[in-house]
């Protein structure tokens, strides 16, 4: 499989004037001719429109007249985000069809007003989480470099048909690794916002969960060219500040002459009416004295042990 061109390589090459947008649009279409049917990439695609877009967006480079680094760029877009040219299923069978039908998401209301070319819906989980069920009659989203396997999720299309060349970039839907896990699987690059960059209104959420660790929420975020250099996948990048001046970014200090216990082993543990009864004859612990977890998993204060067998462990 052919190596694509990175989203800024392209985006050099276009107003360099070595491609055009319609060379752009029109081999991503003949890509997904010949390959789509083996990789379940797309649900609709929306060949004539892109052509169209890509036509535009040429006459408008070639008059000087630059939207931003999108401009002239296929873009795939997840079907859990809202698409005027075409219905939105979340690939499922009980979604509303109806649902914001013939309005973009504000997401892709920003690319189309930056220049970008929409060339279609792509597979992804049911409503962006789970697993993919072949029994369903959706496109089964498989990996491009290893089409026996699957392409990971639930951004599952937009990861790999930059990967296969349908288009230079897409986006996805990231609750709980959506966009960062096809990104890996397929080798290309992919990115999560921070929440809350990038409005949410016109994309479906899979769930709002509590969990110990603060509130899970959807966020939409990018997929865009292979990752040239192996050693960097899977790396966290920082970025020093949002290109718009109203980010913040900050870096965790050392906390030296701090000390927290860990406990090995904690075996032996019932639970009674919510109550939590210690078998300390069966529990090991580890160095200085446990620490109480408080609130959402923070380390909280140190509590007083009550089991003499317990206290003699400590001291020992």
């Amino acid at each position: 499989m052919p190596q694509p061109l990175t989203l800024s390589e392209t985006a050099l090459a276009l107003r360099a004037g070595t491609v055009t947008s319609v060379g752009l649009t029109e081999a991503a279409i003949a890509a997904a001719d010949r390959h789509d049917g083996a990789l379940g990439v797309y649900l609709a695609r929306f060949d004539e429109r892109a052509r169209a877009a890509a036509l535009r967006a040429d006459e408008e480079l070639a008059r000087g007249l630059d939207r931003g680094p999108l401009h002239g760029i296929p873009f795939g877009v997840k079907d859990t985000i809202a698409v005027a040219d075409g219905p939105t299923t979340a690939q499922s069978l009980v979604h509303d069809r109806a649902w914001w039908a013939g309005r973009d998401a504000p997401v892709v209301a920003r690319l189309r007003a930056a220049g970008a070319v929409i060339t279609g819906k792509t597979t992804a989980m049911e409503f962006g989480c789970g697993l993919p069920e072949e029994d369903e009659p959706f496109p089964f989203p498989r990996n491009p470099w290893r089409p026996d396997l699957w392409a990971g999720g639930s951004s599952s299309g937009s990861a790999s048909g930059v990967a296969a060349g349908f288009f230079t970039a897409a986006l996805g839907g990231d609750t709980g690794g959506s966009i960062r896990m096809p990104a890996a699987f397929c080798g290309v690059s992919g990115l999560l916002p921070t929440f809350g960059r990038v409005p949410g209104p016109g994309a479906c959420r899979s769930r709002t969960a509590s969990t110990g660790w603060g509130r899970w929420r959807a966020g939409t975020g990018l997929c865009g060219g292979p990752e040239r250099d192996r050693r960097r996948a899977g790396r966290r990048w920082g970025v020093r500040r949002w290109r718009g001046g109203q980010g913040r970014w900050g870096v965790l200090r050392r906390q030296s002459g701090r000390r927290q216990g860990v406990l090995r082993r904690q075996s032996g543990r019932r639970r009674y009416g919510g109550k939590q009864r210690r078998h300390d004859g069966q529990r090991r612990l580890g160095v200085g004295p446990p620490w109480r977890c408080g609130g959402q998993g923070r380390p909280g204060r140190r509590r007083r042990s009550r089991s003499p067998l317990r206290r003699a462990l400590v001291r020992r």
